[in-house]
């Protein structure tokens, strides 16, 4: 849905114009953001693993592509996380999970936590950086909801995320779930 803001005005929401962008059948939008330069857009897909790219001009949004953000080759379950830009836009951050082959006794998998990026525009994307059950991290860990920060320092990134040592039970609301 899409407003317009005016903190000022009694009714500080009302609806744009065009109120609502619709999507392709199965995607589930996750985050949105907006490039500095106040143009271009970019929506994130949970289930479909897609970044739509949108121009937008005079309140409305067109979408022009959307982008494939998983590998070509990736098999599972697809859970795009979050996208957002550097604030000098040359930089595209969208993070992904995936469910390891690594079950627990209760058959739920350990899910990793990826990143890519764009420098430009999500034309072209960097081959994934698996940030989480690296080696020397210590146990293996579930790592799900992952956030991003872009607002750094230049050339740095913030990844938060929680983690729990038993999979799925921040999910499955197990007792012992230290994400409790």
């Amino acid at each position: 849905m899409i407003y317009k803001f005016n903190p000022s005005s009694k009714k500080p929401l009302t609806p744009a114009k065009t109120p609502l962008e619709t999507t392709h059948e199965g995607e589930v939008p996750k985050h949105f953001t907006f490039h500095p330069n106040k143009k271009d857009a970019y929506l994130i897909s949970e289930l479909m693993g897609t970044v739509s790219v949108y121009n937008y001009n005079n309140g409305k949004l067109e979408k022009i592509q959307n982008i494939e953000t998983h590998p070509h080759d990736f098999s599972g379950v697809i859970g795009s996380a979050d996208i957002h830009i550097s604030p000098d836009g040359n930089f595209l951050y969208a993070n992904y999970k995936k469910a390891r082959k690594d079950m627990s006794v209760l058959g739920n998998n350990y899910v990793d936590v990826y990143l890519k990026y764009s420098t430009n525009h999500g034309i072209s994307w960097s081959n994934p950086v698996q940030l989480t059950n690296l080696a020397g991290q210590g146990i293996l860990a579930d790592y799900r909801y992952a956030s991003i920060s872009p607002n750094n320092a230049s050339g740095e990134v913030n990844i938060a995320c929680g983690r729990d040592t038993i999979p799925g039970a921040n999910v499955n609301g197990a007792p012992s779930s230290i994400m409790k």
